[in-house]
This record gives structure tokens, sequence and C-alpha cells, in this order.
């Protein structure tokens, strides 16, 4: 959404009790068009006043979060355009908070009553304490709001050190780090003992390991301790990482699990930026925008929020959960996978021979083991 051309366009757009206002049914014809609106974003009762008005036409919600994911994804494209000048780069991050500003009037419209599902998870893309700061700033219209320290901080902190992780070989050609991702629900890892896929939105770049700085140790040459927790969460039982995690090469073997996780995600940042959430990385935000802790078992896990599917052998991933969960033996073990595959063939196996397997033949002889010829 490009910025309104003025006020006027705004009062044009919304319901109200002069004459020459729209009704409700004309607004939601207009949004219906995607028009310019400015909010007025200087002002908290009024943008409160021109969000909850917006709102009363049955298209105002899918307005404002299309027209405000547009807006972010315009400031995203200036900020990792090479082109781009460094001031214009940083003053995006005022665009962003009049964006969050504007949701979070809608929210506060919504009052106790549910809103979209859209935006049922959105928090501010730095947080709510930084666009509680951003907020005073915007609607305090002081002289100097737009170049306070406050916004170069947070661009050099939150958003410069992570622009360029250099161009890496990727498989498909050259690819320059980190990717682009709205959410981080959109990006897919894939693991493997020599490489790693990443998708976004099923566009995928494949890397060796040795590709990816933070996933290769130059000395041994061969994939390092972040590569290989990435295996371990690939290969666990309940697709999370864990202490106690029986395949477990690398986490919790060789220092806290705390301390891994950070450093991993922190690895994970070099490869993907997501988009909608750059909470500034102290005690462990990087962590949160990766993972998700639980601390309903005796050790804690912490299961991925991206899309990871199970690269494993699923024959083997059942001969594991046999041996930890029903302390089975590796001859029975063995025995119980060539009972199932006779059974998968429709054969039944016995102690004198293999006969066809009859669900109806076995229910008759019940207990017994061999069959009459």
């Amino acid at each position: 959404m490009a910025q309104a051309k003025s006020e006027g366009t705004l009062k044009e757009a919304i319901p109200s009790t002069n004459k020459n206002g729209l009704t409700v049914a004309e607004l939601d014809r207009y949004l219906k068009n995607n028009p310019t609106i400015t909010f007025p974003t200087e002002n908290w009762e009024s943008l409160i006043k021109a969000t909850s008005n917006i709102l009363q036409a049955p298209s105002g919600w899918d307005y404002i979060i299309n027209t405000m994911s547009g807006v972010r994804k315009q400031c995203y494209d200036l900020i990792f355009d090479d082109r781009s000048p460094e001031y214009q780069k940083y003053t995006q991050l005022i665009a962003i908070a009049k964006v969050d500003m504007v949701v979070l009037a809608a929210i506060w419209c919504a009052g106790n009553t549910p809103v979209p599902k859209a935006l049922g998870e959105w928090t501010p893309i730095f947080g709510l304490a930084w666009i509680q700061r951003a907020k005073l700033l915007v609607t305090s219209q002081q002289v100097g709001w737009d170049s306070n320290i406050f916004w170069m901080n947070t661009y050099e902190r939150e958003i410069a050190p992570h622009l360029s992780g250099g161009v890496v070989i990727s498989q498909t050609g050259e690819v320059k780090l980190p990717i682009r991702a709205r959410t981080i629900k959109d990006v897919e890892l894939r693991i493997q003992d020599d490489q790693i896929e990443i998708g976004i939105t099923g566009d995928s770049k494949y890397f060796h390991w040795k590709e990816l700085k933070a996933f290769w140790d130059k000395k041994s040459k061969k994939p390092n301790s972040n590569a290989r927790m990435l295996m371990d969460c690939n290969i666990n039982l309940d697709g999370c990482l864990d202490v106690g995690g029986v395949l477990n090469v690398e986490f919790g073997e060789k220092s806290t699990p705390t301390k891994q996780i950070n450093k991993l995600a922190k690895a994970l940042d070099t490869l993907v930026f997501i988009e909608d959430n750059r909470t500034p990385e102290q005690d462990g935000e990087s962590t949160k925008r990766w993972f998700r802790k639980s601390d309903k078992f005796p050790e804690p896990r912490w299961y991925p929020k991206f899309i990871m599917p199970m690269n494993t052998d699923n024959e083997r991933m059942a001969m594991v959960k046999d041996i930890v969960e029903n302390g089975m033996t590796a001859q029975e073990i063995a025995q119980k996978q060539k009972a199932d595959e006779y059974h998968a063939k429709g054969w039944d196996a016995y102690d004198n021979g293999i006969k066809p397997y009859s669900e109806k033949l076995e229910k008759i002889q019940n207990q017994y083991k061999e069959i009459p010829d």
C-alpha cells in the first residue's frame, strides 16, 4: 500500500454522521477496490476512530490485513535492495512501526471479540516493548522524532547484520543469504548427511554443508555441531531436540542444551531472514524465533516452529522405539520384523512353516499354532 495522497481521502473513505460520509455498504465497495488510505498514526485516538470505522465494513478486516502485509513487503523489498541508500533502509522501520500500530488499533477495536484467524498469532515485528516505544515517538510529533537514534539503533542491531551472509553456491546456482521468508511457517528444512534443502513456500535451494560457514568445520572438513544438531532433530523419535534422544550424536552431549539451542538458532538466522519476527536478539530470542520450548517432560524439549519432514527410515525408527519402550531384544525384533513382512504379503508364520494367512481361520484356531493340512 502506497502512502495516501491526503487526509481528505481517509475522511471520504469512512462512515460518519456527516451528510457527505459513506454508508457502510458504500465503504465496503470502496475498500474492495484496494484504495490508498492514510491512517492518522500521529494521533492514537484518531487512529482508533478511523480503524473502528473501517472495520464496520464486512471487508474491513481483509483490507487492513492485506494492505498492512503489502506495506511490510514493500519495506523489506527496499531494505534488501542493494541499490537502496542506507538512510532509506533504516527509515523503513518507521513505516513498519506505523503498520504495526494500525494492526494494534484494529485488535484494540476488537475488544473481547475474536479476531480473524490471520491475526491469531500476530505480534509486532520487533516485539511489544519495541512497538510501545515506537508508538510514543510517532504520536509525540516532537521535533526530531523521526530521526531519533532509536530507529538507527534498531536497524544496526536487528536488521543490518542479517542483510548479507554472502553469496554461496547451491546446486542450482548462486544464492544470496539469508533467504527471505514472510513467516517461520513458510520455512521447510530437509536434512541429509551431506546437505540441507531450504524450501520457502515451495521454492527450494540445496546446499552442501561445506558451503555454509555456520554449519561447517574447516579443520575436520565435516559438518559442525550446528549441522549435527539438525541431524539429531531430524531422526528424533518425537521430532524435537531433547537431551534424552536415544540417537543423539550432538545435542546434550558436549555442552548445555540451552547454549546449544541458542547457537543453532543464531546459525539458522544466517540462512533465513524471518520478516515478521525480528524481536531483539537477547535472552534467547533467536531460539524463540525458531523453536518452541516444552517443559512438560522430565527434560526440556525444543520443537521446530518450521516444517521439518523426517527423512529417516521408518523401520529403523520403529526398531529403536521397540528397544527403548518395549525392552525387546535384537532376536525378538528380528522375529517381529519377519512376521510383519509375512503378514504384509498375506502369509502367516508358524513354527512348522509358512501358511496362507486367514483372519477367519485364525479366529477358529484361536490359540493353536499349527494348521491341519
